[in-house]
């Protein structure tokens, strides 16, 4: 599984890579991964990011960022023929019944709560290519 993208989308540093450069490189980690490991499976985890702590003051801008990554995350999926769990959304459901703190308190590293729920949800996701 891959989850990566969340901390180029936040970094306020000047050599952040942008979702373009982002797109290329992990494109290139499955193609080569793929290469030297030919029979491996591979998950793709989108990035995700809640409206709590230190961001939740610029969580648009910063959730828009984030979106860019989602985006090439899913174009990654298409193009290699991958799986893709779909974290913002399980998270984004999940926040209609209990506030974001509750799944991260600082909006990008889970909880206990938010590592269940993302354990659930890439369970949910890898069973059902199991049955095909």
């Amino acid at each position: 599984s891959i989850l990566v993208g969340v901390n180029d989308a936040l970094s306020m540093r000047r050599d952040r890579v942008s979702p373009e450069m982002f797109e290329q490189i992990y494109g290139k980690l499955i193609s080569e991964t793929r290469a030297a490991l030919p029979k491996i499976r591979l998950v793709l985890c989108e990035p995700f990011l809640l409206p709590t702590g230190q961001d939740r003051y610029s969580y648009q801008t910063s959730r828009n960022e984030v979106w860019k990554r989602q985006e090439a995350v899913e174009r990654l999926a298409t193009e290699y023929l991958l799986p893709l769990v779909h974290f913002q959304k399980a998270f984004d459901d999940a926040c209609r019944n209990a506030p974001p703190a509750h799944w991260s308190e600082d909006g990008v590293h889970p909880t206990i709560a938010g590592h269940q729920l993302m354990a659930e949800e890439w369970l949910r996701v890898v069973r059902g290519l199991m049955k095909n």
